[in-house]
């Protein structure tokens, strides 16, 4: 059984000799690396080249620049293995992440396989758990959406035969932030999808490259989140997982954090309503629910400074503490 491993490159030059080498590495040799050049300004398509040269298991697809989405999208087109899973290029995976998957996926006959991931910070590395509370498509389906367990495709493994089945992609080739959550939530929509769960943490989520793919501007950020809204909304009964609620709320936080008044005034409006008769006294240890508050009540402005002088005054108090 063979693994494609899909890694969208941008402007990664200084990290993906490190994510090139831990993938290499991997016990599991029946593997391809599909490299997808997204017309990365730097010296990352070169490093590539140079990788493709050394060993047959990559290749490397160079393109004009179009976004992570439309980046995937490609190396699944590209893809041969039975089982397909992503890595970004500023990330690494440990030596044996390949093998263990695909021994879960072989012997449990799954369509995913879930597994924790690690977090890098400049100062602490942090251990994701993402074991679902039930191992059905549903609930795995609901926490993703509700933010309970990450929407990454680079701690899933899925099967290549249930993606062709449901017909999933990486589509609107437009969205650059969660076109990984959405293309999980349409994978994970469709009947009869079994789920497992290993409980190791092999990849590593590097939070240190500020240029990398998955780091875009706020205003576009806040866009590409609409969107991928307003994509799930489609496959979706309206009474399902509270209308995306939660997610909702997240949305108008950012654009109160990036000043896009024009984001705020055309959010849905059942947001503001059900905040409005749910909503507690303004609370001055929560700053995210004031801010939305805030702004809700026809003052944006005033809750983006309320907003900095909170995050002024945690700092200050970090500070302190040093």
């Amino acid at each position: 059984m063979k693994i494609s491993i899909i890694v969208p490159v941008y402007q990664a030059e200084l990290y993906i000799h490190k994510c090139l080498d831990s993938l290499l590495n991997q016990t599991c040799q029946d593997i391809e690396i599909i490299l997808i050049d997204d017309g990365s300004p730097d010296k990352s398509g070169e490093i590539c080249d140079h990788y493709a040269l050394q060993d047959q298991r990559i290749r490397v697809i160079h393109q004009e620049n179009g976004g992570v989405s439309k980046a995937r999208q490609k190396g699944l087109e590209t893809s041969t293995g039975e089982y397909i899973i992503h890595a970004d290029p500023d990330d690494w995976v440990d030596t044996t992440m390949c093998e263990e998957l695909l021994k879960v996926a072989v012997e449990e006959d799954a369509d995913m396989v879930i597994c924790d991931f690690w977090t890098e910070e400049p100062t602490r590395t942090i251990r994701n758990h993402e074991q679902p509370s039930a191992m059905n498509s549903e609930t795995v389906l609901k926490e993703i959406i509700n933010g309970k367990l990450h929407g990454s495709c680079c701690n899933k493994l899925v099967k290549r035969s249930t993606i062709a089945k449901g017909n999933i992609s990486f589509t609107p080739s437009h969205i650059t932030v969660l076109e990984d959550l959405l293309f999980n939530c349409r994978f994970l929509k469709q009947d009869n999808i079994k789920i497992s769960y290993l409980p190791k943490a092999f990849y590593h989520y590097n939070m240190m490259n500020a240029s990398s793919a998955c780091h875009v501007p706020w205003p576009r950020k806040i866009q590409s989140e609409i969107d991928v809204l307003t994509e799930l909304e489609k496959i979706f009964d309206k009474s399902e997982f509270n209308n995306f609620y939660n997610r909702k709320k997240g949305v108008y936080f950012g654009a109160i954090q990036s000043k896009r008044d024009d984001i705020l005034r055309r959010l849905s409006p059942d947001v503001k309503t059900r905040f409005f008769e749910e909503s507690h006294p303004f609370r001055l240890y929560s700053p995210v629910s004031n801010c939305i508050k805030i702004a809700l009540y026809g003052y944006p402005r005033i809750a983006y400074y309320y907003y900095k002088a909170h995050m002024f005054l945690i700092a200050l108090k970090d500070k302190l503490r040093k």
